[in-house]
């Protein structure tokens, strides 16, 4: 792994602890670059703004759980034996992913509120990138 993918991955796992303790709004650039020992402007260099951040740690979130279920969907077993193990799947997953199902829960009050505009752009990228690399 390079070090620009090292230092990509350690900036969302940074941000997820920031952005569930302290909200996506109560987190600034400045203090994820602070958690890092980073320039303020590397981070803008990894991922344009805070919002493209925070599409990161969905897309990291969202892959993970999606690869998981996709592996139950491709499994030969009795629907409703594969639907219950999809469940089982998705649950265990959201304990895995605490911090970031946190962040999902968050974003609804975010949508909400002042950044309406901006998080706007980043709801249309999230969904477009979802829909792209969605297998099913």
């Amino acid at each position: 792994m390079s070090e620009h993918q090292k230092n990509k991955e350690m900036l969302i796992q940074v941000a997820i602890e920031l952005f569930s303790t302290k909200g996506f709004s109560g987190t600034s650039i400045r203090d994820i670059a602070r958690a890092m020992n980073m320039s303020i402007s590397n981070i803008y260099h990894y991922f344009g703004n805070k919002e493209g951040l925070l599409l990161a740690v969905m897309e990291f979130a969202s892959t993970g759980l999606m690869d998981k279920l996709y592996k139950v969907v491709q499994t030969d077993m009795p629907p409703l034996e594969r639907f219950k193990k999809l469940v089982r799947t998705h649950i265990e997953s959201s304990d895995y992913y605490k911090k970031e199902v946190k962040i999902f829960f968050w974003m609804k009050n975010i949508f909400r509120k002042r950044e309406m505009k901006s998080i706007t752009g980043f709801n249309k990228r999230f969904c477009k990138y979802t829909a792209k690399n969605s297998a099913y």
